[in-house]
């Protein structure tokens, strides 16, 4: 199938299926809400943990819970630009250049459909 055949297709299941997924998570907000009501204590406790190995500068492991702290560093980056401009000038900066490949990719986003 070619991308117009796709997006045909993405588009005619899209329109199906909406009325029932909206059923469906009206259904499940209010269990949804309760989550994360039980949940909220779980993560204040988990914030001062942390916050309390990082006081501490320490690793520990107790009641079957392990909490790793790993230091601050600073992260250096360079301007690729300019740098691009100054190897022109100084070759032999290019010993301590890195390239990484990204792949392409895309990202899908159903829009609403104008109501007339």
């Amino acid at each position: 199938m070619n991308l117009h055949e796709l997006l045909q297709e993405l588009r005619q299941m899209h329109d199906e299926r909406a009325e029932e997924i909206a059923s469906l998570e009206a259904d499940l907000a209010p269990l949804q809400n309760r989550i994360a009501y039980l949940r909220q204590p779980l993560e204040d406790l988990e914030e001062a943990i942390k916050e309390e190995a990082i006081r501490i500068a320490a690793t520990t492991e107790a009641y079957g819970i392990k909490v790793s702290y790993r230091k601050g560093y600073t992260r250096t980056s360079w301007d690729g630009k300019l740098l691009d401009g100054f190897a022109m000038a100084h070759p032999e900066i290019l010993a301590a250049r890195k390239e990484s490949t990204i792949s392409p990719s895309a990202s899908v986003k159903i829009l609403e459909r104008e109501t007339a």
